[in-house]
């Protein structure tokens, strides 16, 4: 195991002392996929696509980790996802096949990357909207407490199963 890895698992167990069921789960997404952003594709906000990966998340709500694709190709795992100019997408042919029988991605938000983090995150605060999907519930993503249809944001931070509106 290598030191960065060794930290990153250290601090994680320290901030979340009940970590035992995401702990192989942190190692695996940490090693196989730590970085495949340099800093000059960060500095330029690319846009990306982000959606709940749902396998690598399990059942848990505290611990949700999000894949990041860029260019249609997985570039990172996260725990945290920062966007800006934000658009949020269901694909209904696919969503129809979901309904019907296999699960697969159909719905996700494409935005700028600012920000992302392979560490869980914490935050709390005032958030606009707290924007969540279910394909059961219905052909698009909603606000939590209003149950109302949300197509887009300004900026979008993506934690714990959730999308939050500032």
């Amino acid at each position: 195991m290598s030191a960065a890895l060794a930290l990153a698992i250290e601090e994680m167990q320290k901030r979340f002392p009940k970590l035992r069921v995401i702990e192989a789960v942190n190692q695996k997404v940490i090693k196989t996929l730590w970085n495949r952003f340099t800093k000059k594709q960060l500095a330029a906000k690319p846009r990306v696509r982000v959606y709940l990966n749902l396998i690598k998340t399990g059942k848990t709500d505290e611990y949700a980790v999000f894949s990041i694709l860029h260019k249609n190709k997985v570039m990172v795992h996260a725990y945290f996802v920062e966007l800006e100019n934000c658009t949020f997408f269901v694909n209904e042919k696919i969503r129809d096949k979901v309904l019907k029988t296999k699960r697969t991605v159909h719905a996700w938000v494409e935005g700028d990357l600012v920000n992302y983090s392979q560490v869980p995150s914490t935050l709390k605060g005032r958030f606009k909207h707290i924007v969540s999907y279910n394909p059961f519930k219905g052909p698009n993503f909603y606000d939590v407490k209003t149950g109302e249809k949300v197509e887009e944001g300004k900026t979008v931070l993506m934690f714990k199963r959730a999308a939050h509106v500032l």
